[in-house]
């Protein structure tokens, strides 16, 4: 049986993989990613030779935890030591153990290099002046990489992910790691070199601004369940339950009544809709959007309040007016004064109607 080379192991790691698992953190990795949040496993020295009996048995120790999640490989890159990761996860599958692989793709092994990908210098060369031009990168070839800025930094780590030409690039949290001024200029240099590639990248975010500004198509997940697929504008104009709008923007979201379509009941009023195709009086739940209400004068609206709080955002105004039912979110670039008493305007097609839910 053969020996791994293992940094560490971790019990009950909830982040690597579906249920609880046995996290084992392999040395060695060719990579040197500038964010990398394990540095200390680079290198093959300084680890702990174990056998996969070893390891499995550091496993049953808590095995009760893992009946829904198992093992995961990570490090540090697993493949370098891609014999004892297949003897590893072939006795583990022999045990009805779930596996799971956290690995950037690098597939050799320093001691082995009829593993590596033969490619002429030549094609190398090119392709590498040719993705650091589409990066913005043209004549950073010989530059240390302690001299690159956080930006210049991500679009290398972009063009290494391009170079291989993928069909699809999937790109998780990208920009995390970058101040607010770099990660606005990274995410047009993002739209443009997809545009330039023309293949799919998947985009994992949680930024809710970044995820309507750069994509097609938005999936909104919640505890690893879709809630909606659409177009950002579908998604933020119509969502289709609370989480979505809440997790989408500010809202204000006011349970009430569907009596009929085109009329919708909240807050003691009855108001003028667009949506059709609910039960009759059917609860529901109604999305208004801070930035489509008006403060008008107390006379000329039906839900009336009086102004709490006004906080100046750069570009307008939020204000909270307090009704006898709730607080309401308003945007609007026109100041209104604390202790004013106010009427909220909006009209038909600012209210959107979406199916209750409970739970959020």
């Amino acid at each position: 049986m053969s020996t791994g080379i293992i940094h560490s192991t971790e019990s009950c790691g909830t982040v690597d993989g579906p249920g609880v698992r046995f996290v084992v953190f392999f040395k060695g990795c060719p990579m040197r990613c500038a964010y990398c949040h394990n540095p200390d496993t680079w290198s093959m020295e300084g680890g702990t030779e174990m056998t996969v009996d070893e390891l499995l048995k550091e496993y049953e120790t808590k095995k009760f935890f893992y009946q829904s999640g198992g093992i995961t490989a990570t490090g540090g890159e697993p493949m370098v030591q891609i014999d004892f990761l297949t003897e590893l996860f072939t006795e583990a599958h022999k045990r009805g153990i779930h596996t799971c692989l956290d690995t950037s793709g690098v597939t050799f092994r320093p001691d082995n290099p009829e593993n590596l990908k033969k490619v002429d210098k030549t094609v190398i060369e090119q392709k590498v002046k040719r993705m650091l031009k589409m990066v913005g990168l043209e004549g950073f070839e010989k530059r240390d990489v302690t001299l690159l800025s956080g930006g210049q930094q991500q679009r290398v780590a972009i063009a290494r992910a391009l170079v291989n030409e993928p069909k699809v690039l999937l790109l998780d949290e990208p920009l995390g790691a970058l101040d607010a001024k770099i990660r606005k200029q990274m995410q047009i240099e993002l739209k443009k070199i997809q545009r330039e590639v023309g293949i799919t990248f998947i985009y994992v975010t949680h930024d809710q601004e970044e995820a309507l500004s750069m994509s097609d198509t938005v999936v909104v997940m919640n505890n690893g369940e879709i809630q909606q697929i659409g177009s950002p504008t579908d998604i933020y104009n119509e969502p289709e339950n609370r989480f979505v709008a809440g997790f989408i923007g500010e809202s204000n979201i006011i349970e009430g009544t569907m009596i009929k379509d085109f009329l919708v009941e909240f807050d003691g009023f009855q108001f003028e809709c667009v949506d059709k195709g609910f039960e009759d009086n059917e609860a529901i739940e109604v999305v208004l959007r801070p930035e489509d209400l008006d403060i008008v004068e107390p006379d000329q609206a039906k839900i009336r309040g009086t102004v709490r709080n006004i906080t100046f955002k750069g570009v307008h105004y939020e204000i909270l007016v307090e009704t006898e039912l709730r607080t309401y979110m308003v945007h609007t670039t026109d100041y209104a004064e604390v202790g004013r008493e106010v009427g909220l305007k909006f009209g038909p097609e600012d209210i959107h109607v979406m199916c209750r839910m409970g739970g959020y």
